[in-house]
Order: C-alpha cells, then structure tokens, then sequence
C-alpha cells in the first residue's frame, strides 16, 4: 500500500487515475446511459411530497403574511400569470403544485422548494420597486423548479459521495487521501453545481 503522507498531492492524484482509469471511464459510460433517467434523482412526485411537506413546515414554523394581504395577493397573482404560460404538456406531464407565500422577515430572500412552492420574505419584497422586478425574482424561482435542480443537486451529491466512498476503500486512505476527496469535492462538484444552476435560472 502506497505510505500517502509522504506523497505530494500532485503524485496521489496521478497513482488514482492510472489506477482506476478503467473504473473511472466505466463509470463515467454508465452515468451517460443514465443521463436521461438518473436512477439517483428523486422522482417529480417525490420532489412534490417533499416540498409539500417542506412548505407545511415553514408556514408552521415561521411567521407568514396573511393571504388576504395585499402584498400577498398581488405576488401570488402575479406568480400564477407565470404559471399559466408554462406549457400545458408540462404542467399535464409533471404536475408541479405551485404556490406563492410572503414570510414576515426582513432577511433579502426568496426560494422554492421542490415540485412548486415558492416564498418570498417581506425584506427583498419591499425592496422591490416594479411588477417588473418581482416577476424577475418569480422567474428566477419558477426555473428552479421546472428545471428540478433540488434534485440534480441531491444526486449529485450521493453520486459524489458514493465515488469517494468507493476510491477511497480501493486506496484503504489515509488522512492525506480524506484531503485529497474534500479538496475535489470543492473544486469538481459543489462550485461547478452552484455556479451552473445559479446560471441557469
């Protein structure tokens, strides 16, 4: 076995990929057979259960603005003008439950949640000007949705692990070799995830 601490990180990474280059290519055939039904993502349903469940919590949890606000009127009208424009074979074929909440918080935020539920707080809500401005802010959230990137995010995350996990029982690492993972998981996966979604939408 291959004494990692004494190795510098350029030649651990050189030992990995001749290695386990058949393994890594295999995998990587594997994954493009997949891409059109990846067995990691979680289901539309599944997604909408959860954000069913996420959405119950937060209403639950924190301090929401009354639907007969008119704050909250005029975002869920303009959401659902949103909503009537996506195509109607998506809406048949995925069946997104969407809905539109203000939270009493001055933090500047907005999210959605799996399968539809989108919240906005009155801190960013107010600092909104136009219609314009928060249909921006709408559209930005609905892409998320519809673009399911919760779920690329949750596959991507146990494919990712399950690749560490495997590379480093076959290397039987030590401490460096943790190093090594954790520095690729950075730089491969998590900026380029975050970067590409946020792009996205």
């Amino acid at each position: 076995m291959p004494n990692f601490g004494i190795m510098s990180m350029s030649s651990v990474v050189k030992l990995v990929m001749k290695r386990f280059s058949s393994i890594l290519v295999a995998g990587i055939a594997v994954m493009a057979t997949q891409a059109q039904a990846d067995i990691f993502r979680p289901s539309v349903q599944d997604q909408i259960k959860l954000g069913k469940d996420a959405a119950a919590n937060i209403r639950k949890e924190a301090k929401m603005v009354p639907a007969s606000d008119p704050r909250a009127k005029e975002f869920e009208k303009l959401g659902k003008a949103l909503v009537a424009v996506i195509p109607e074979k998506e809406m048949q074929d995925k069946k997104w439950e969407f809905s539109f909440e203000v939270v009493e918080d001055e933090t500047l935020n907005a999210f959605a949640l799996p399968g539809g539920p989108i919240f906005i707080n009155t801190g960013l809500l107010n600092k909104l000007k136009t219609q314009d401005e928060v249909v921006g802010v709408l559209s930005h959230e609905i892409i998320h949705v519809r673009n399911q990137h919760w779920a690329s995010a949750y596959a991507d995350n146990l494919k990712r692990q399950l690749g560490i996990v495997v590379i480093l029982q076959l290397l039987s690492a030590g401490q460096t070799a943790y190093d090594l993972a954790g520095i690729a998981d950075t730089v491969f996966w998590t900026l380029p995830y975050s970067r590409r979604h946020e792009s996205e939408a």
